[in-house]
Parts: structure tokens; sequence; C-alpha cells
């Protein structure tokens, strides 16, 4: 974050980093307070289209700026089919009425062609709800950089695009944030080809459809209690639905 913030884009401050696992015995930090308005704002003062241009233009700065020169080691990059199993590591801790279609949804993924290699800064929870914005509209933070790694730069371009996707899910809540964008639009901004979007959008509905299944076993169990999940039991099922469609959609 703070190499981030030395070449100027809008990454908070930090102030105060410890490692040691003084605080609750976890890593911490520190951060300055930034001034702004969240999505939701910015989106009905401005309009869907402007709220994904500044993400994209974000998403675009991003990859001009090495993994190296954040202190991000390119030899731990995860490859896209290595996304595919670093999620799927959860599901057998997820409830078992999503397990099939994530399955499937993961055969499917590596039985199709993959995007050409590419390696960048990869956020790794890149959604509208993890922005804030300026009065005039403008991005001044970004948050929420705890999974960031080294990896394929259309995989935070994929989670922007599952982001806008749950809007049809309403009225289950979406704090990733309903902006209304499709995959072909979100290409055409960020000058990317529809086909390599759509395959990541594919991998990242699978992505957060096992995280949304994995949090909500830990709230079933009373691990982790958050009634939220209780809400988006629908949400699960649609993103590995709408992957599965997705990654059998010809372009």
């Amino acid at each position: 974050m703070s190499g981030l913030v030395s070449r100027g884009l809008p990454a908070p401050p930090v102030l105060v980093a410890d490692s040691t696992g003084a605080v609750a015995g976890r890593a911490s930090l520190l951060t300055e307070k930034l001034e702004g308005t969240e999505w939701e704002v910015a989106r009905d003062r401005l309009g869907d289209r402007h709220v994904a241009q500044e993400a994209v233009r974000f998403w675009r700065s991003l990859q001009t700026v090495s993994p190296e020169e954040v202190g991000l080691s390119a030899a731990e990059a995860y490859t896209a089919y290595g996304e595919i199993d670093r999620w799927m590591a959860l599901l057998p801790r997820t409830p078992e009425e999503f397990r099939d279609a994530a399955t499937v949804l993961a055969t499917r993924l590596k039985q199709s062609v993959a995007p050409s290699p590419a390696e960048g800064i990869v956020h790794g929870d890149y959604h509208f709800g993890n922005l804030m914005f300026a009065g005039d509209g403008h991005l001044v933070g970004v948050f929420d950089w705890e999974i960031t790694s080294v990896g394929h730069p259309l995989l935070d371009l994929g989670s922007l695009a599952v982001a806008a996707m749950r809007v049809r899910y309403a009225p289950e809540p979406n704090p990733t944030g309903s902006v209304d964008i499709s995959v072909a639009e979100l290409a055409a901004l960020a000058e990317v080809s529809a086909g390599d979007l759509q395959w990541f959008t594919a991998l990242s509905a699978l992505k957060y459809g096992v995280i949304l299944a994995y949090n909500m076993q830990l709230h079933r169990s009373g691990k982790r209690l958050d009634p939220v999940y209780d809400e988006l039991i629908a949400t699960t099922h649609g993103l590995l639905l709408d992957g599965l469609e997705l990654v059998s959609e010809p372009v």
C-alpha cells in the first residue's frame, strides 16, 4: 500500500504497520482517514458508467506498477488455473448444496481455453464496494488489500464484472456494488478482449460463489456469526450457475 501511495495511486496512506501479532495475534495497520463517499453516491450523481470508468482507470494505473516495486514477488504468482485450485480448496468446508455446481464450473473452466498468461498486481477483491469517490466523482480511495497477489490482471476486472452481475439477484444485498455495466462494456472500457474477460468473469463467479458458501457454513456452524449470509443463498447459487453459463457461451 505504501508503495502504491508513493506512485500517486489512491491506496490509504499507512501510518503504522505491525506484523508481530501484537494486536489480537494478527498483523495490523493504521492508515490515514480518507474523505469521500461510497459508490452509491457517485453512481446516483454521475451514473453507472462513470463509476465503472473510474474503477477501470485505476485498474489501468495499477498495471503500470511492477510487483517488485511494491514488495511483491512475481515468483509467487498465481496462474489462471492456480486461481481455480486456490478457491476450490475451500469447497469441502461449504454447504453440500453448492458443491456440485462449483465442481462442474471449475471443471469447465479447466476444459476451456484460458487466456494467455500475464502477470501484474492483483488486488484480489476489486469491487465497487471497496472504492471511495470525491464529491466530483473522482476515485480517491481503494481499500481492502488483504489478499493482494501477483497474477493475471484480468482477475480484478472479472471481480468488477461479478459485482455488477449481482444486480440480478436483488433484493438480496450486494455490498460489492450494484453498478449496471456489462462484461462487454467493461472490456471495451479497459480495451481488453471481451472473450478473455468473459472467462475471468466466470472464474470470479466461481471464486465469490465459493467464498460466500464458505462464509455461510461458518455462520451456520456458529464459528463466525453473520446473519447477512442467511440472505445470500440465491446469490450464491446464482453466481455458480451464471458462471457456468458464461463459460459455455460463445463470445
